[in-house]
């Protein structure tokens, strides 16, 4: 009987530890995603980040993995891209590179946060070729650039935010 006892007790007491146990690891994980999402949220309240590219994604043809190191950088009064670019361009008129390269000091800067997103719309106000530029960012960091441009085809990038490097923010 001692020993019905003693399994029975054990058949009770393993599943509520290993529901607890669950529950713990849930939490932890939620923590830490809450941790990371704040963190990307203070990065675009700041205006003080990098979008690093990982993939380029042309209207025609399917994705191209850039090994190189291309990004927009976002500060509150400047901000400045090295892009690749693939695709048709509607003017050869003014487009002396090929990928989508400019600076701007002159631009408007709305973000909003829908869905668990958070939306950024950049439109240069002292640029003729990039329109507008829309970045879609996720709470881990991970993102979505969308580049509409008045002489070329829409080119869109994936790849993450990071914060500005403390040397580059010295420098402006």
């Amino acid at each position: 009987m001692k020993s019905l006892k003693g399994f029975l007790l054990i058949l009770f007491i393993v599943p509520v530890l290993a529901t607890t146990a669950s529950a713990q690891k849930k939490n932890k994980k939620m923590s830490r995603d809450s941790v990371q999402a704040a963190a990307v949220q203070g990065l675009l309240s700041s205006k003080k980040y990098t979008f690093v590219a990982e993939y380029a994604y042309p209207q025609a043809g399917g994705s191209v993995f850039l090994s190189s190191y291309f990004y927009m950088d976002i500060t509150p009064d400047k901000i400045g891209s090295i892009l690749p670019y693939y695709g048709n361009t509607y003017t050869t008129a003014g487009s002396t590179s090929n990928g989508i390269n400019f600076s701007s000091k002159d631009f408007d800067y709305a973000s909003a946060k829908s869905d668990g997103k958070w939306y950024v719309s950049i439109k240069p106000r002292d640029n003729n070729s990039e329109r507008e530029l829309t970045l879609s960012v996720n709470a881990d960091g991970t993102a979505n650039l969308v580049v509409i441009s008045n002489i070329r085809q829409r080119m869109s990038y994936t790849g993450v935010i990071q914060e500005k490097e403390k040397k580059a923010q010295e420098e402006e």
